[in-house]
């Protein structure tokens, strides 16, 4: 969704520049706003990764990485 609204916002301000140039609010036009959504999307895209990252994916790897350990240990003490 956020590469589709990336390349929606690229091709809109290079094919219809009267379009991004329309006035909002006083100086502020609309491709401005968009302009500031893609760095607000991508601001909440990055903060949602790592929040997901934090509570599941480092997790994982903690536990992938004590077992692997246990195992070499394992391996280790028996040889």
């Amino acid at each position: 969704a956020f590469l589709t609204w990336y390349v929606a916002y690229v091709v809109t301000a290079t094919t219809a520049p009267g379009l991004m140039a329309r006035p909002v609010a006083g100086a502020v036009n609309l491709g401005m706003l968009a302009g500031l959504g893609q760095f607000l999307t991508t601001f909440l895209l990055t903060w949602a990764y790592v929040r997901h990252a934090r509570l599941r994916r480092d997790r994982a790897a903690l536990e992938l990485r004590w077992d692997a350990q246990e195992l070499a240990r394992g391996r280790g003490g028996a040889a």
